[in-house]
């Protein structure tokens, strides 16, 4: 089945606030993290409510975004929108759109169980870093902040891999794997 690939993705304010999570101290970039980090910054972010990756506030448009994407991607007489969800926030928010996984649910569905009071990824959360504090575990941000610093590779002793996800033109997979979600 043929079907339309979003790469990447980005609608943010551009007259909020930036945040230079993007560039490392010596304005190199950090590739989203993977290569070199700028934790100053990323604290700064983290503490204003922007997620990890991400340089200034959204404008939450993704549900007008998604209805214009199956428009688009119906007029192409496709059936199926696939992409990555680099960050553990970004699985989540296409989550509540309609996509399902075709690699990476179990992951998603055991994050949120060793996120629980006793879980490895609970425990974890031993305010050892700014993003480690208690209570993270409770948010989509909080979680994925623990996540792009490393508590999962630290727990299961494996690298975060983004999941691979897809939607059905028309339909809502009604996927949750973070029951009683707060962003």
């Amino acid at each position: 089945m043929q079907s339309l690939y979003l790469d990447f993705l980005i609608i943010n304010d551009p007259c909020s606030e930036r945040f230079s999570v993007d560039v490392d101290e010596f304005g190199k970039d950090t590739l989203l993290g993977t290569r070199s980090r700028n934790t100053p910054e990323e604290v700064r972010a983290m503490e204003a409510g922007v997620a990890p990756g991400m340089v200034r506030h959204g404008l939450h448009l993704l549900k007008a975004f998604v209805k214009s994407l199956e428009a688009f991607t119906a007029s192409l007489e496709l059936k199926t929108v696939t992409m990555g969800a680099f960050f553990y926030h970004n699985a989540i928010l296409w989550e509540r759109h309609g996509f399902t996984y075709f690699r990476g649910g179990k992951m998603m569905e055991r994050i949120h169980k060793e996120f629980q009071p006793g879980g490895l990824l609970y425990q974890r959360l031993d305010d050892s870093s700014p993003f480690r504090r208690k209570g993270m575990e409770k948010t989509v941000r909080g979680r994925s902040w623990a996540i792009y610093d490393g508590i999962f590779v630290e727990a299961f002793d494996e690298e975060w891999e983004s999941p691979k996800i897809y939607k059905m033109l028309g339909k809502d997979s009604k996927v949750n794997t973070f029951p009683g979600q707060v962003y």
